[in-house]
């Protein structure tokens, strides 16, 4: 088992019962087989692409299944109000400038410069549209394809296939994104809540004072940008 995937199906046993979800419930939800999802639960299989989206139609957290943190943008009442009705790729994108400026501030603290590779990562992809996610990170960190591979621990033929869409990321990909890269799940669904989300994990990070500087930009960029 990957080390730190013992965490992940902890969560998702917790989420599961959270719910008040037994095992053939969930597998109903998701088409799945209970053989084959007892063998998930146990870490001795892992979760298809299809199977993730159809848990993320559920009200189970996946987020928190694979990152282990809750935030939620209910916690951050101001900044709510002041996106609603936004749209969440344009908040973005602002929201990570402001803050690259906040972590160049304290770049001197480990704190800040894994909260700016984080951000980074993050702003890249957002400025890159709905290109793939494998190659867009590789690009990044500026890559082989090879050393893509070697760092997540994988066959390049596999790495090749995530990049050309002919293989699609099961629950361990999920998995190393997140660990290697701060890639939230659902950004790697293609739903754009994992924004939110990314977005709410770096505001829980930040001081109050740094959260309430950020929103009070975003309430300006709202005014004068609607």
């Amino acid at each position: 088992m990957l080390p730190g995937y013992q965490g992940v199906l902890q969560r998702l046993k917790e989420e599961r019962i959270r719910n008040g979800m037994s095992q053939a419930d969930l597998c109903r939800e998701i088409g799945m087989l209970q053989s084959h999802y007892c063998k998930v639960e146990q870490g001795r299989n892992y979760f298809s692409y299809e199977h993730l989206k159809k848990i993320n139609a559920t009200n189970m957290d996946l987020h928190f299944i694979f990152t282990g943190n809750r935030s939620q943008l209910a916690d951050f009442p101001r900044l709510q109000e002041v996106t609603r009705n936004g749209d969440w790729t344009f908040i973005g994108q602002f929201f990570y400038v402001q803050v690259e400026h906040i972590c160049n501030l304290q770049i001197t603290h480990e704190k800040y410069r894994e909260i700016n590779r984080q951000n980074q990562v993050m702003r890249f992809i957002l400025n890159s549209g709905k290109s793939n996610l494998m190659r867009l990170t590789r690009y990044y960190y500026e890559w082989s394809q090879e050393t893509m591979a070697e760092r997540l621990d994988i066959d390049i033929k596999k790495c090749s296939g995530l990049e050309t869409g002919k293989i699609h990321p099961n629950s361990e990909m999920v998995f190393l994104f997140y660990q290697h890269f701060r890639i939230p799940p659902q950004i790697i669904l293609g739903d754009d809540r994992g924004i939110i989300r990314a977005i709410c994990d770096i505001m829980e990070e930040l001081t109050a004072e740094e959260r309430s500087k950020i929103i009070q930009l975003l309430a300006l960029e709202k005014e004068l940008f609607g």
